[in-house]
Formats: C-alpha cells, structure tokens, sequence
C-alpha cells in the first residue's frame, strides 16, 4: 500500500453552481425589479423575495469559486500517521489513528456521509472557528461526532474510502 495517498475532491456541482448562478441573479434581480416597481403589496414582497433570492445566489456563486480554488488542494490525505482532514465542515487537519475509534456510514441532511467518531471531540469543537462550532456541536450531538464526510464532495465512492480508512487504521495499530 502507498504511503501517502491522496483523494481528492470532487468539484462537478460548483462547477455547474458558476454557471447557473448568474443566470438565477440575472433572471431574480430583473424579475423582482419589476415587481416592486407595479407598488402592488403582493408583487411588492414576491419582488423583495427574489431580491433575497439573487442575494442568496451571489453568496452561493462566491463559494462555489472559493471551493474550487482549493480543488488543487487534496479533500483528505491517508498515510501512516492518519487522516488529514481538508473537506469536512470541522476540517481538523490531521486526525491520528490513535484518535480515531471508528468510521460509520450515516445519513446527513439527505446525503450520504462517513463520519470518524474520535476519543476527544471537545479538542476539535474547540479548535473550529467560531462561526461554524454551533453547527458542529449540532452534528456532535446528533450524530455523535462533528467530523462528517460528504461523500458527494470527495472523489472516491464509499467501500473504496471505508475500505482504504479501515486498512490504514488496521496497518497502524499493528505498527504499534
């Protein structure tokens, strides 16, 4: 087995969201424009609706940028030392085999996750930014652990990640 290998991400939706992003802010702007031009109350907050909703997709069109810029960056690194985590709303960084007790497959918002349950949560709940710790001690509390991996966002299926986490957490432990 290699020793250090690298999955990298999978940048196909934000692809699709640079594309279709401005054509939403173009088409919502132009439309909400009129409607709270016609003083209508009705049209007047279906217009400041989708003034919102162009806003929403501005913000949405900005990530998906920011996202894949870091596609030259690796979603997750395995090697002997553990799992160096760059994907995960939590994105510890490097998490070590010692740490880690187990990988499980769960269900997040409707999409497919590996979550790595480790000894010490409050390390890594500590250690996240701020703006994002209330919706890992959300995930933590309902799930167990903050370190979920989307698996829509990595470039590797489920059995081949679970599989390649479960022999190097294995190769470790015999090391030891």
């Amino acid at each position: 087995m290699e020793d250090k290998i690298k999955i990298n991400r999978n940048t196909g939706d934000y692809g699709k969201l640079i594309f279709v992003a401005p054509v939403a802010v173009y088409f919502a702007t132009r439309s909400g424009y009129h409607n709270i031009l016609t003083r209508n109350s009705i049209r007047l907050l279906l217009g400041v609706a989708l003034l919102l909703f162009a806003l929403l997709m501005i913000v949405f069109f900005v990530n998906a940028i920011k996202e894949l810029r870091k596609g030259k960056i690796p979603a997750l690194i395995v090697d002997k030392f553990g799992i160096t985590d760059n994907i995960s709303m939590a994105n510890t960084g490097l998490i070590s085999w010692n740490e880690i007790e187990k990988f499980e497959f769960l269900q997040n918002s409707g999409q497919p996750n590996i979550f790595i349950f480790v000894k010490d949560n409050k390390r890594i709940l500590k250690n996240s930014p701020r703006f994002r710790r209330g919706m890992l001690k959300q995930l933590h509390k309902d799930k167990g652990s903050p370190i979920a991996i989307n698996l829509k966002h990595v470039d590797m299926n489920y059995d081949e990640l679970i599989t390649l986490f479960k022999a190097m957490h294995k190769l470790s432990r015999d090391e030891t």
